[in-house]
């Protein structure tokens, strides 16, 4: 039987409550015991002593995943902090075991740490609508600067380490006894420690980039702790640090701002721009018109309402996204999402959330207040009409917009709309792809597979054969409209027979963009075929690339001195299919090249090359196989 008594509120009920406490109170180390209060313990092993050890599982599991070690409780006992009178009778693993339950009470209630110590203003909100995904973080402005210095917001112990020349760069993700994950993404580098281990791995390895599960304890955090300076690696667009909490399970990222961190903002959203569309029984637009604030609009049979919207937060101008949009039907609420949490594997369902045509074609981001059939995310809140709205000839109805920011800023705007009762003209298609099955399509020497889950409603078939271009072999085929969203991958398969035999090594599959510049798709050769598989419907066509990037090092003077530098500096570029594969070697051994892609760069760090002459090989391949080589001696 276990009973308590807490000298303040506690988020902890326990169902029975000390009636008669001990006279004298357990005394704790205040530094080991934040945010719990004082909790007088008495434990009676008289009645089923294994539900003790049910409830003392959780918190079990919390030290043992905390960044502190058992040898606090330990030191504890032995220095007779947990009350040798008190419980002198109590075995000592009760006592052991008391001990932990109070400390894993401790950790879950551990206040969250700001993970920059600067006034924290944001580029970017959770849930903002980015290209093909939804954020799944906070950016945090570094005020124009890399180098600052990144703290860990909870105790915890490091899970994951990942360096990539794309998308998060330098990540450290840090797993928390509250069952949270943090990561902190963009990074400059590293802690010391952990920044010395990345360099034994990526020597290991040979590799520069790492994605590298790691060993619980291996590098344990205190909350405060320094573990990475903010940057501008992977795929960031300027110094920042991109932050975030998952749910440590799934790896679900949720709102960071739900957690305690704290961002001022007293400034409403704003809405754009609202649009009136009419849709078929497919959902293919027939008609659209904008709306504005207390106005009457005359509309066809089936429409449902778009809304473009961002919002502004104290300290910064950048344009970020709502947390909530509402949409009410003549006072009721008609359909509604807020985005505070989302499966990574469902963020490309962002297109379907999205008027992704208007995206493609005029870049507006317009949120559908409706549900397209094939849109699988469970954000939204909806009736049966699922967000459309059926009007009769002469009726009519009030619709309010209200966009709403994490702090309950808000911004609306109302209008209405009078049915004519009759749906605009259309023009009937041919035929139909249905976005419930499978499409195998033939058409010349191509062959289209399209997976059921693809598309988000039925797509008009559009696909044929096109004459050929002067930058492509062969005839070119149209894949439907590059303004049609792809949620899965399509499968493109042509015909060689119009490639002469010494050039099919070097040849890949292309799309065309508007512009006639070609995008490298991809190339798997099979006997007298080579395919591709996108998510980007447009033309498609086969090219030759038979050109191998280019390397040159950046130096200054006439020979090759870099004994006053840290690093060296490898440009590289490719006229086509684009990078593949690279190696470094410093005098025949391999050597770190850090690959920043998105400069086109190769810094090769030289702290561990001593001073004299020395040899650089550099070897570099294209996605169609084309091979670079540079060597050059320098003087270190």
């Amino acid at each position: 039987m276990l009973q308590f008594k807490s000298s303040k509120p506690s988020s902890f009920s326990p169902c029975t409550r000390s009636k008669s406490p001990p006279k004298t109170k357990p005394s704790f180390p205040a530094h080991s015991w934040h945010g719990i209060g004082e909790y007088s313990v008495m434990i009676s092993m008289r009645n089923e002593p294994q539900n003790l050890f049910i409830l003392l599982r959780p918190s079990l599991l919390l030290v043992c995943k905390s960044a502190v070690s058992l040898q606090q409780i330990c030191d504890l006992l032995k220095e007779e902090r947990i009350g040798r009178k008190q419980y002198s009778k109590a075995p000592l693993l009760m006592r052991l075991l008391t001990a932990i339950f109070l400390f894993g009470l401790s950790l879950q209630a551990q206040p969250i740490q700001a993970p920059l110590d600067i006034p924290l203003y944001l580029s970017g909100t959770f849930g903002e609508l980015r290209s093909n995904h939804f954020h799944s973080g906070l950016d945090i402005k570094t005020e124009g600067v890399e180098g600052k210095i990144v703290s860990a917001v909870w105790s915890g112990t490091v899970s994951r380490i990942v360096v990539s020349p794309y998308g998060y760069g330098n990540a450290l993700y840090i797993d928390h006894p509250n069952g949270l994950t943090s990561v902190y993404a963009h990074l400059q580098r590293f802690n010391t420690a952990i920044q010395s281990y990345v360099r034994e791995q990526q020597y290991a390895k040979e590799t520069y980039a790492l994605d590298i599960p790691v060993a619980t304890g291996k590098f344990r955090v205190n909350q405060g702790d320094i573990v990475a300076l903010s940057g501008n690696s992977g795929g960031s667009g300027g110094p920042h640090l991109h932050f975030e909490l998952r749910n440590t399970a799934d790896q679900t990222p949720v709102n960071p701002l739900l957690h305690g961190i704290e961002i001022q903002d007293d400034i409403a959203p704003s809405i754009q721009s609202v649009r009136i569309v009419e849709l078929n029984e497919r959902y293919q637009l027939i008609g659209a018109q904008s709306a504005s604030n207390a106005q009457t609009y005359k509309v066809g049979k089936t429409i449902g309402i778009e809304i473009e919207a961002f919002d502004r937060l104290n300290g910064a101008s950048n344009k970020n996204g709502a947390n909530k949009i509402e949409l009410k039907r003549n006072g009721l609420p008609l359909f509604s999402f807020t985005i505070n949490s989302f499966p990574f594997h469902e963020t490309r369902y962002l297109n379907a959330h999205i008027n992704y045509e208007e995206k493609a074609c005029c870049k507006k981001t317009y949120s559908r207040m409706y549900l397209l059939p094939g849109n699988v995310l469970d954000f939204y809140k909806y009736g049966a009409e699922e967000g459309l709205i059926e009007l009769d000839s002469g009726q009519t109805a009030e619709l309010m917009l209200t966009v709403y920011d994490f702090e309950g800023n808000k911004q609306s705007m109302s209008f209405t709309v009078e049915g004519t009762g009759v749906p605009s003209l259309e023009e009937a298609p041919k035929q139909w792809l249905s976005h419930k099955h499978e499409h195998n399509i033939t058409v010349g020497n191509a062959k289209l597979r399209i997976p059921l889950g693809c598309f988000y409603k039925d797509e008009i078939l559009d696909v044929e054969q096109l004459a050929g271009g002067s930058s492509t072999l062969g005839a070119r085929y149209k894949i439907l409209n590059s303004q049609i969203p792809a949620q899965k991958n399509f499968n493109l398969t042509l015909s060689l027979d119009s490639v002469p035999e010494r050039l099919r090594s070097r040849t890949i599959v292309v799309r065309i963009n508007e512009n006639g510049g070609l995008v490298y798709e991809g190339k798997r050769i099979e006997k007298n075929t080579i395919s591709a598989s996108s998510r980007s419907f447009g033309v498609y066509g086969l090219a030759v690339d038979s050109i191998p990037p280019k390397l040159s090092l950046s130096h200054s003077g006439k020979d090759y001195d870099f004994s006053k530098t840290s690093y060296l500096r490898l440009k590289i570029s490719d006229n086509l299919s684009g990078l593949d594969t690279y190696r470094c070697s410093i005098d025949g051994k391999w050597h770190l090249a850090e690959y920043d892609a998105k400069s086109n760069l190769f810094l090769i760090p030289l702290e561990s090359i001593f001073p004299g002459t020395h040899s650089l090989a550099f070897e570099a391949s294209d996605k169609a196989g084309n091979l670079a080589t540079f060597s050059a001696e320098f003087r270190r």
